[in-house]
Parts: C-alpha cells; sequence; structure tokens
C-alpha cells in the first residue's frame, strides 16, 4: 500500500505576518506508542516544538522513514510505501530541518543546519487514486521561529504602509528605507517598495546595524556593552522617482522610544502617510499575453529538445495538460486575445481551429473581483464600504456567470473587466499558476494493444513485436499567438517546438488459473509461477523451489520491480529493461519454508501531466501461494 501526506509548512514572522519554509526538509520518525507518546499527540504542537542536538539527531537515525524537501511555497509531498518502509498507518514524529532561512541576505560559512521536532501525528488516511492520503499543515510561532533564525543572524522588519486618513487604504509603489539610531553613526538596516497591499519586508544582519568607525575590520554594536543588542529603528517614506517625494521621515529619536529601541531579529509595524502627499496611481501599462509553461515545466529551459521533461525523470506528457502563462488585467492598456495552434511534428500536419477547439477543457484562465453595497444582513459587510466577493472566470464554461468561449478561429479573447463596483475587476497572476487552456491530450494520441489475440501472452514469455509500440515518439509542436483586439498583427508568440504524449493501454489477462483475468492497463504488468501455468494448476502443491516469470512492458518504462513477501523472504530484485523498454524472464527462488507467500511485481512509467511524476504512473501485480510441508 502507498501512503502519501501533502502539507504546508509557514512560519509566523509575527501575528500578522508570516512566511513559507524554503528550503527546509520534512522528516518522518517511526515511533513507539506509549504514555508520552499519546500525551505528545494529544497536544498543541506549540507544547511540543523541540531543538535537537546533533547527538539527538543522530540517535534517531535508525527510525527515519522518509523525507521530502519544501518548494518556494513551503508545500511537500511525502511517500511511504508498506512493503518498502514496513509502514502501515501509524503515528509519526514529524521534525524540520533547515540549513538556511528564506529571504536569508547572506550565509556564512560557520551557520550549521538546524533540526527540530514539531509533534507526533496520527494521519487520518482518506483513498485516492489507490493511494491512502493526508492532509498535514502547519505555521509555526513566531517566538519559536524568530529563535530559529537569530542562529542564521537573519533580522527582518515587515510592514505596512497606509493612507492616515481614508479608510486606512494600502500605499503601493511607495519607498520604505529602516535605519539604525547608533552611538557614533546611523546604519541604513536596508529598503524596499511597497506591493499593491502596501505591504514591504527589508532583511537584513547584524554586520548592517554593528558598524563602527572601524568597520570593515571592528563591527561591533555601540556603546559597549552590550554587544548582542539588536538596532533602535526608525523610517523614511518617499517616491521611487528621482527626485523623490518624501511622506514620512522619522528622527533619530523616534529609534529610542519603547517599541522601537533594541528590537528583536522578527520586528513588524503599521506606518501612515499624510494623504495630501499620495501622488497619483501609476499609469495603467501594457501587459502582454504569454504562454510560458505546461503546468510547471517552463517551455524554454525544463522541457528539452525532444520533448521530455528536462530533468532526472524525463518524463512523457499524458492526459489533461495545463497550458499556463501570463495575462493581462482589466487595468491593463490593451485588450488581447490569444489562442493556440498544434502541429503533429511526426506528419507536420497541423490540426484546424476546430479539433484545437475540442481539445480544450474547461480552465479557470482568473478570477473576477466584485465589491457590493453595504448589507446588514450579511456578515462581513462594512457600513459606507459594503462586502467583497471573489468569482473564478472561466474558459469553455458556458453555464457560468463569467465565461468566453473561443471564436471559430480559435481566438480567445482576454476578459475586460476594470470596475470592481459594477463589472468586476478581471484579475490573473503571472506565471506557471494561470492556466491559458487545459487540452486533453487523450485527443491528440491514444493507441491500445490486446496481448490476448491471436494468442494470449503467458507471463515470462518476450512480447510480440506487434504488442509494442513501435513508431517514432508521437510528438506536438504548441504555437501560442496573441494579438490585440481588433488587430491583425500578432503582439508576441511563444512556440513549444517539442512535446511527447503518450495515452496508451494495453489490453492482458494475468496468471487465468489463479485469481487474475482480463485486464487494462496504463502498460504491461504481469507475474506468474511457471508451476502454476497450464490447465488445472492454480491449486497445485508447491515444493520449496518456485520459479517466477514475469513481463513488465511500457515505451516509457523507468524501473520494474519483483518482490517476494513473507516472514523470510529475499531482497526485492530490480530486473532488467531491454532496449525495448521490456522486462520478461524468470526468477527462481528456493530453499523456501513452508509458510504463505506473496509474489509482487511493480512497473513505473515515466508520465506526468504537468507537476512531476504522476502519481498513478505505475501497475502492479501479485500473487499468493503456500509452500508445504
Amino acid at each position: 500500500m502507498n501512503y502519501m501526506i501533502q502539507g504546508h509548512l509557514c512560519a509566523h514572522l509575527c501575528d500578522d505576518y508570516r512566511e513559507d519554509l524554503f528550503p527546509a526538509t520534512v522528516r518522518l520518525y517511526r515511533v513507539n506508542i506509549d504514555n508520552n507518546t499519546n500525551r505528545r499527540m494529544a497536544s498543541d504542537s506549540k507544547d511540543t516544538l523541540q531543538m535537537l542536538d546533533e547527538k539527538a539527531v543522530k540517535a534517531k537515525e535508525k527510525q527515519l522513514l522518509t523525507e521530502a524537501s519544501t518548494d518556494q511555497q513551503g508545500n511537500f509531498t511525502l511517500k511511504l510505501n508498506s512493503d518498502q518502509q514496513d509502514y502501515n498507518g501509524e503515528a509519526i514524529e514529524i521534525d524540520v530541518l533547515v540549513k538556511a532561512v528564506p529571504n536569508q541576505k547572506e550565509q556564512k560559512k560557520k551557520d550549521d543546519p538546524v533540526q527540530f521536532t514539531i509533534t507526533v501525528w496520527q494521519p487520518k488516511w482518506r483513498e485516492r487514486d489507490k493511494d491512502l492520503v493526508a492532509v498535514w499543515d502547519e505555521c509555526l510561532p513566531a517566538r519559536f521561529w524568530c529563535g530559529i533564525r537569530s542562529l542564521f543572524d537573519a533580522w527582518v522588519i515587515c510592514g505596512k504602509i497606509r493612507d492616515c486618513q481614508n479608510n486606512n487604504r494600502p500605499i503601493e509603489n511607495v519607498k520604505v528605507t529602516a535605519f539604525d539610531a547608533d552611538w557614533l553613526k546611523d546604519d541604513v538596516l536596508g529598503s524596499a517598495v511597497t506591493d499593491s497591499d502596501g505591504h514591504f519586508r527589508i532583511d537584513y544582519t547584524s554586520s548592517d546595524f554593528k558598524q563602527t568607525f572601524l568597520s570593515p575590520t571592528v563591527n561591533i554594536e555601540t556603546p559597549f556593552p552590550p554587544f548582542n543588542s539588536g538596532p533602535d529603528v526608525y523610517f523614511k517614506v518617499e517616491t521611487t522617482g528621482s527626485p523623490s517625494t518624501v511622506f514620512l521621515e522619522e528622527k533619530r529619536p523616534d529609534g529610542q522610544i519603547a517599541g522601537r529601541k533594541d528590537i528583536g531579529n522578527c520586528f513588524c509595524i503599521n506606518l501612515c502617510v499624510d494623504p495630501k502627499l499620495i501622488p497619483p496611481p501609476p499609469p495603467i501599462e501594457y501587459e502582454p499575453a504569454l504562454f510560458t509553461h505546461v503546468g510547471a515545466y517552463e517551455i524554454l529551459t525544463q522541457i528539452d529538445t525532444n520533448g521530455f521533461t528536462n530533468d532526472s525523470q524525463k518524463n512523457a506528457f499524458t492526459k489533461d495538460i495545463p497550458l499556463n502563462g501570463d495575462l493581462p488585467s482589466g487595468y491593463a492598456s490593451n485588450e488581447m486575445e490569444y489562442r493556440f495552434r498544434i502541429i503533429n511534428v511526426n506528419t507536420s500536419v497541423e490540426l484546424s481551429a476546430a479539433q484545437v477547439i475540442n481539445l480544450i477543457q474547461t480552465t479557470t484562465i482568473g478570477s473576477v473581483q466584485r465589491v457590493f453595497p453595504h448589507d446588514p444582513s450579511i456578515s462581513d459587510s462594512i457600513p459606507g464600504i459594503g462586502y467583497f466577493r471573489t468569482f473564478p472566470y472561466y474558459l469553455k464554461n458556458p453555464g457560468a456567470t463569467y465565461n468566453v468561449d473561443p471564436d471559430a478561429d480559435g481566438w480567445i479573447k482576454v476578459p475586460r473587466l476594470n470596475n470592481p463596483e459594477t463589472t468586476g475587476l478581471f484579475k490573473a497572476s503571472f506565471g506557471s499558476g494561470v492556466s491559458l487552456a487545459i487540452i486533453d491530450t487523450d485527443q491528440l494520441f491514444t493507441q491500445s494493444f490486446n496481448l490476448n489475440n491471436p494468442t494470449v501472452h503467458v507471463a515470462g514469455n518476450t512480447m510480440n513485436a506487434s504488442d509494442r509500440f513501435s513508431g517514432p515518439h508521437p510528438t506536438f509542436r504548441i504555437i501560442f499567438e496573441a494579438r490585440e483586439v481588433g488587430s491583425s498583427i500578432l503582439s508576441s508568440t511563444n512556440i513549444l517546438d517539442k512535446i511527447v504524449v503518450w495515452n496508451g493501454e494495453f489490453a492482458q489477462t494475468r496468471h487465468p488459473n489463479w485469481v487474475g483475468g482480463s485486464v487494462t492497463l496504463k502498460g504491461v504488468c504481469m507475474v506468474d509461477l511457471n508451476e502454476l501455468i497450464g490447465a488445472d494448476s492454480g491449486c497445485k502443491k508447491l515444493s520449496s523451489t518456485v520459479n517466477a516469470r514475469y513481463t513488465c512492458y511500457h515505451p516509457y518504462l523507468e524501473s520494474a520491480t519483483l518482490r517476494l513477501v513473507s516472514n523470510t523472504a529475499p531482497p526485492s530484485v530490480n530486473l532488467t529493461i531491454d532496449s525495448n523498454r521490456e522486462a520478461s524472464g524468470a526468477q527462481t527462488y528456493s530453499g523456501l519454508s513452508p509458510c504463505a507467500y506473496i509474489l509482487k511485481l511493480t512497473s513505473t512509467y515515466r508520465l506526468t501531466s504537468g507537476y512531476g511524476r504522476r502519481g498513478d504512473a505505475f501497475d502492479r501485480d501479485e500473487l499468493a501461494f503456500c509452500v508445504g510441508e
């Protein structure tokens, strides 16, 4: 049985600000269930956090089940297998290893990795695609996490700039500079520009405020002592242009008041500025429409010249795949439309516009943000402001409130909604997260193979050539075109020169003299015992020597493993895959004690739908038997 834990790891910097943990490694350990373990499972994680020294980490090495790294959003996936790790869904201990912290300004060679225990957790498993899946999210408290950051000399100031009078609305695109009111010389800790929500973040190290007249030879916060105090912080807020307009300019004494003096590693603040000095919003800019990713794979660097993913997995693409990229928002000065063209590289035949439109599945291409008048019957409605709602904007979902359909030539108009209080405001974030269209690759390529005709293929025998895929890789070229509405001139085009698509299936009959029968799988995966093959052999008495027979095949077969499970079973066998991407033959097991056995065969395939190896990119077969006295 496969177990999968999906989760997200973050940490608070203070009450209103937090960060996703990257880079970090999540580690799962086996635990012995006792009263202490039960107490820890019942406790809040903030009460079970514990730093580990090198000796403690070493002591629990043998209990390590698996580990996984977080991505830049703090997401991770941990995989366990009952056969490989002898794990059956019980409680586990969760640790995190960090070798650096997010947005660390600089990393010193002396920085040592830090590992800490978060909790003991009993997953609540749910079945999905023949696997058991659980979800675990954790956001560490600021007091603990800022202590971890201090070990890496990582200091941070988070804040928000607001309009002092107009409903405290956020102020974007202004420069915030933080200073340390030092004894001899004021140090600049750093600068940042506010985002659309008025937020800013400044990362710095102790060397930024431990500047003296002897720097850089000697950096010590003065006066002496203490040597480990934090900065005394004050701020300046101004426009980003040159010359700038200053909205707020604090003085050195502001850094000496309570709450500003000797701040810690994590410091958060809200500042407001004089609204009379706020400049008008920047002019609306031209925003392009671009095709940049297939799922998470960047089309120029992460898909190779042959059309496979440009990583160690070398995956082909299968099923529904998202063609992702960038779209202008409703505020953009340009009204855009885009389309995809697809060419079969092997035949040089281009699909018609109608065929491409049929490929496109219902896709969420962005969202619409609406502001509604105040309604006292709605709990989150604010007098004088109203309430906010966000709705999905669809491509090819005619029944939806917000929907766009391609025209006869395949052109898709980007929504132009730009008034939050009337039509709503269309928004689409940039990068691999915006799906321009999800396409069904089954319509690009699919092929069926039948290992039952003209004769039933027997496990262990080499496959007939007609039962294998013999053509070139099914390869396609995807061309993206964008233009301003009303113009026939293309404003941008992006081309994915090659992408390999596979959607095949194989009908086969497995161990017909024991529980098996006809099945259709992604690939060929069949195992049997030579002693049980043949009419009326399904219940034949078996001796201490048996001969396993196996056949695995897929044009993108990555690995094939044969495993005999019992109390005294031998180790797994990694089967040899030949140039035809087939593993077939026999494996002899001798000296078997009287016992019950399960013979398991697993084949793994190089297939993705855009976000790493698919969780179902494998087939399995197994056979149970007994060896008697």
